[in-house]
C-alpha cells in the first residue's frame, strides 16, 4: 500500500525538529527575522510620516511608495535567512519532498525527490526487507522515524521513465545502518504498526 506525506504536516514537524534539535540557532534566527521585520515597519510608518505630514495628497503617495520599498528590503532579508536556515538545520529532511511510504509483503519501500538534484523529476528510493530490519525507533514529537539494517539505494534522475543513475545507486550499506526521515504521513500510526506487525518489534 502507498502513503503520501503531508505537505503542510511535514513543514510544522521540520519546524518543531529544528526549533528541539538546534535550539539557539533557532531562537538567534527567530530573532532576527523578526527585529529585520520591525525594522521594515519603522521604516514604512516613519517614511509615511515625513512625506506624508507636509506635502498633502501627494506626499502621502509618495510617503507610501518610499516606506513599501524600505519595507520590502529587510522584509526580503528576514524572509532569505529565514529559509535559509531551516534548509540548512533541517538538513537532510529539508531537501527532501514529494516523500513516500509503500509497504509490500517482504519489505518496505521509502521515496522521496531530493529538491538539490538538477533533475526536477528524480526520486531517491530505498528498498529495505523486513528481515533486514535490526530496529525501529520513532520519536512522536517531531515525528522522527529512524530504521536500522541493511537497505538498497536505487537513485532516478526521472523516476517516470525509470531512468536510473547507476553511480549514485552504489551506495552500500550495513547492518548497522541508518535510515530517517520525518514520518509527517496523516497515516503515520497505521504505517507504524505495520512495520511492528511484519518485523516482530
Amino acid at each position: 500500500m502507498y502513503y503520501h506525506a503531508n505537505d503542510k504536516l511535514k513543514r510544522k514537524m521540520l519546524i518543531r525538529y529544528i526549533s528541539n534539535t538546534y535550539r539557539i540557532k533557532f531562537m538567534a534566527c527567530l530573532v532576527s527575522c523578526i527585529m529585520l521585520l520591525a525594522l521594515g515597519v519603522f521604516l514604512f510608518v516613519g517614511s509615511v510620516c515625513v512625506f506624508g505630514g507636509s506635502a498633502g495628497t501627494e506626499g502621502m503617495i509618495v510617503g507610501i511608495l518610499a516606506g513599501f520599498i524600505f519595507f520590502i528590503i529587510p522584509t526580503a532579508f528576514s524572509m532569505l535567512i529565514w529559509h535559509k536556515t531551516i534548509l540548512n538545520l533541517g538538513s537532510p529532511y529539508s531537501e527532501m519532498s514529494k516523500e513516500f511510504i509503500h509497504i509490500e509483503k517482504a519489505g518496505v519501500e521509502f521515496g522521496y525527490h531530493d529538491i538539490l538534484n538538477r533533475f526536477g523529476t528524480s526520486m531517491d528510493l530505498y528498498q529495505i526487507c523486513f528481515e533486514d530490519i535490526q530496529n525501529m525507533e520513532y520519536d512522536a514529537e517531531c515525528m522522527l522515524f529512524t530504521l536500522t539494517g541493511v537497505a538498497q539505494l536505487t537513485v532516478y534522475d526521472d523516476f517516470a521513465s525509470e531512468r536510473i543513475n547507476f553511480s549514485m545507486s552504489q551506495r552500500k550499506f550495513y547492518p548497522d545502518s541508518k535510515y530517517s526521515f520525518l514520518l509527517a504521513f496523516d497515516q503515520a500510526e497505521e504505517i507504524i504498526r505495520k512495520i511492528k506487525e511484519k518485523i516482530g518489534n
